[in-house]
């Protein structure tokens, strides 16, 4: 197909829909609107929560795409996502159950109309965020391209102009994914028409710039839908990579509940009523041979499966939150499996003593000996070895398939590890600097780290994010942050961060063992670091260490702050005072047991965080201990950093951090004194 806009209907041969018989097919479509119109008398009655998008009117892009697909393909929907789930093959009465928050619904109850999750019939998921449909189905073509499967991005008009949209196709184009992008360009964004807010007027042209064949489809005409979903499936499983059908069609109702819909021009309206999609399939059903009794045979006997399946739903329970405790995360994968081959290191490491940042390889190396449903990909970290020279020598041994370099995107970077950790890998990735990991929040915040709880519990994101942290450097403000208090609030994900090589590689390679996403965090100034071999092949996540043990005063921290603060410790020895030093290990899900414990014994507490004191973790320590363990508190105080960013200049930015001599400095002042110097 040329690289340029084909403007593709249904010709006036009786054309099949491949494997799909054309009835079956239009009463999918009749399916899909009898649904939506159930589902907005239900609403209107009350009965549907919140709010729900309907997708009346574009009922032939759904159908006729997902037709051209295999049972097993992916496909990822939008916040209108109805049509998509139906089409794909979810059961309409639990589908109807999930908009009535029932316990019968296809998501027991916890996604509601916007965040619909099916993966027994491959729909990876429906997504609030416009754009998040794009991202997800990326890297479900990641798997896909393995298993040979490929997989469907739905989206709107409005996502054209999301970041997810360009560095999707961009990331799909290169790596060859087998992704199929369907914009269902239905004339507006929300309230917006889209050539108000679409710079050149036109969406699948975009394609182009990436290299990606478009085509243009009458989108209310199921034949010209499939034919073009048919070319672009065939051409995505035999490796051409990826391809965009740009279907311009019309929702018949306003974009939510709320929307009457009055900033359409009536006449636009009546045309394209004149052209519903359902009247144009049963006008050449008609013409084509089948009876006018056999079409509305179809009609009746849909609509009272749906009217059976909407009172079904109806009649099933409620979630009782009573019945059971909710999981924030999916549990053990089972028993740890041994490494069979342990990666050879270069001759100056085999001291027994192991570098932080070896550490971190080794790890790396070895989980993609153990599992090949593990890969590992970022930028720069192939065929460079990372910018901090942390993983050469994997693409080497591993190839591209498992080590892959990918453009400079971070939001289709962890967008695509979420979308192939949801359909069978185990992707790690690198965020090269903590600081950038604002830039894929969405898709591990709104998508990793709900989709357990989500999609009733039907699958988790085991994937993980590892990231550069913490100043020291002379990086300035934008590259020296800790970032892990962005995401220790976040319910279903982990937070860990290692202060030494043996924690490093345990824990690491237990996060990627672990079947739930997992945010890792190594600070830049521990990456030359070195320490005794790992006494554990892996360590629980979860489970804070003693690092030293002690009488008089509990240190907790994390990271660089635990070296910190076993210098301080030696140096308060000579005082007289025996500190115990705590080294919390991960944020969430964070270990107040072994901290209580610990003040239990010293009935001191001080928090060391390299980071601001207001809505820091040691906080929320400090919190924990005074709620839970305040009849053995004596005393307790922090030490954070300034209310600032990081400074540049050395001078400043030495003065910023928390340092051994400043715990010391601090201990000596609140113990003499009774008040400290904390900052």
């Amino acid at each position: 197909m040329d690289r340029a806009v084909t403007q593709a209907t249904a010709g006036d041969s009786a054309a099949d829909l491949g494997a799909q018989d054309p009835l079956d097919a239009y009463g999918r479509m009749v399916l899909i609107r009898e649904f939506e119109q159930a589902i907005q008398r239900l609403f209107l009655k009350g009965e549907v929560h919140g709010t729900t998008h309907l997708s009346a009117g574009q009922e032939a892009v759904p159908v006729g795409v997902c037709a051209a697909l295999e049972p097993d393909d992916y496909v990822s929907g939008t916040y209108r996502g109805h049509g998509h789930a139906l089409a794909k093959g979810t059961d309409p009465q639990a589908l109807a159950a999930e908009m009535l928050g029932r316990a019968t619904g296809v998501c027991g109850g916890r996604a509601g109309s916007m965040n619909v999750v099916d993966l027994e019939h491959g729909l990876v998921g429906c997504f609030g965020i416009v754009g998040g449909s794009i991202a997800a189905a990326t890297g479900a073509a990641l798997s896909g391209k393995r298993q040979g499967r490929v997989s469907v991005a739905f989206f709107g008009d409005g996502a054209a102009n999301q970041a997810y949209f360009h560095e999707c196709l961009n990331f799909a184009q290169v790596l060859e994914l087998p992704a199929i992008f369907v914009c269902e360009n239905n004339l507006y964004g929300e309230f917006t028409p889209m050539k108000q807010v679409t710079a050149g007027g036109e969406i699948a042209a975009r394609a182009g710039a990436y290299g990606i064949p478009f085509v243009v489809v009458d989108g209310n005409d199921l034949w010209a839908v499939h034919d073009a979903a048919v070319e672009a499936v065939s051409r995505a499983r035999e490796g051409g990579g990826p391809m965009l059908l740009e279907c311009r069609t019309y929702r018949h109702f306003g974009h939510s509940k709320s929307d009457p819909a009055k900033y359409r021009p009536a006449d636009e309206v009546e045309r394209w009523l004149k052209r519903d999609p359902l009247t144009v399939a049963r006008e050449r059903l008609l013409a084509e041979g089948h009876s006018e009794k056999e079409v509305a045979d179809t009609e009746q006997q849909t609509r009272e499966r749906i009217e059976a399946a909407a009172e079904a739903a109806r009649a099933g329970p409620f979630p009782d939150p009573a019945d059971k405790e909710a999981s924030e995360y999916r549990g053990e994968r089972g028993a740890r499996t041994p490494v069979a081959t342990a990666p050879d290191r270069e001759a100056g490491d085999r001291t027994g003593e192991l570098e932080f940042r070896v550490a971190i390889r080794d790890a790396i190396a070895e989980e993609l000996e153990r599992d090949p449903a593990v890969v590992f990909l970022g930028e720069d970290v192939a065929a460079p070895g990372g910018v901090f020279a942390v993983t050469p020598g994997l693409l080497e041994r591993f190839g591209p398939e498992r080590v892959l370099d990918t453009p400079i995107s971070e939001l289709a970077l962890a967008g695509a590890a979420f979308g192939a950790a949801a359909t069978g890998l185990r992707p790690v990735i690198e965020i090269m600097f903590g600081d950038f990991m604002g830039l894929p929040m969405d898709s591990l915040v709104n998508q990793a780290a709900k989709l357990w709880y989500v999609s009733n519990e039907q699958g988790s994101a085991p994937l993980v994010v590892r990231s550069a942290v913490g100043a020291g450097g002379r990086f300035g403000a934008m590259h020296s942050q800790i970032h892990g208090t962005w995401f220790q609030g976040i319910p279903g994900l982990k937070v860990v961060a290692p202060s030494s090589p043996a924690d490093a590689k345990g824990l690491l390679k237990a996060a990627i063992r672990d079947d739930n996403p997992v945010i890792f965090l190594e600070h830049k100034r521990l990456y030359s670091v070195k320490g005794p071999e790992p006494q554990e092949e892996t360590i629980e996540i979860g489970r804070a260490a003693v690092a030293r043990e002690g009488n008089d005063l509990t240190i907790v921290s994390v990271s660089k702050g635990v070296r910190d603060a076993l210098e301080a410790a030696e140096t308060l020895a000579g005082d007289g005072l025996d500190v115990e030093v705590v080294d919390l290990r991960t944020l969430r899900p964070l270990d107040a047991a072994t901290v209580l414990a610990s003040v239990s014994k010293t009935n001191r507490l001080l928090a060391v965080e390299e980071g601001p004191r207001t809505g820091g973790w040691a906080s929320g320590v400090l919190g924990i201990v005074a709620e839970e363990g305040l009849h053995d508190l004596d005393d307790a105080w922090i030490i954070a950093t300034d209310e600032t960013p990081v400074p540049y200049s050395p001078t400043l930015e030495d003065a910023f951090l928390p340092a051994a001599e400043t715990i010391v400095e601090s201990v000596r002042g609140r113990l003499e004194t009774g008040s400290g110097t904390s900052r």
